[in-house]
């Protein structure tokens, strides 16, 4: 899975040349998405090391120390995206980061519960709802820096 992330944040780092911080951001978002819907399968599987890890306390430890990896990857990432725009942020980096992680865990809890394509597309519109929110709260004002 780590593997698997590295590859959307390589994707991600492109962005930046791109355009303004908002519009990076929101593009980022899009990607991990992507990410998210076309790797669901894996991502069941995650789902149930979470839920063994709860009864193991080595596997819990392993799952702790693998959060970590991504949060530091997602962090690295936001960091080259937003370049001096990180300044703009109303919340700091690392609370952002936990808060992406959290909307996209449910957001991927959501997509393996959906069991026909309208219920997806529920999930879609959720997120693109969070996703505008999201943008327009964390960087001052919404503001396109580039």
């Amino acid at each position: 899975q780590l593997e698997a992330l590295r590859t959307v944040l390589e994707r991600i780092r492109k962005i930046r040349a791109q355009g303004d911080a908002a519009g990076g951001l929101e593009q980022a978002m899009d990607e991990v998405m992507s990410f998210v819907e076309a790797d669901l399968t894996n991502l069941r599987v995650m789902i149930e090391l979470y839920n063994a890890a709860a009864q193991s306390p080595s596997m819990a430890l392993q799952l702790e120390r693998f959060d970590a990896e991504v949060d530091r990857l997602v962090t690295r990432g936001l960091q080259t995206l937003l370049g001096p725009a990180e300044a703009l942020m109303v919340i700091p980096l690392d609370r952002v980061v936990r808060l992406f992680r959290t909307l996209f865990n449910g957001l991927i809890l959501e997509l393996t519960c959906a069991s026909t394509e309208a219920a997806r597309q529920r999930v879609r519109d959720t997120f693109t709802d969070a996703k505008t929110l999201l943008v327009r709260a964390t960087l001052i004002g919404g503001q396109n820096v580039g």
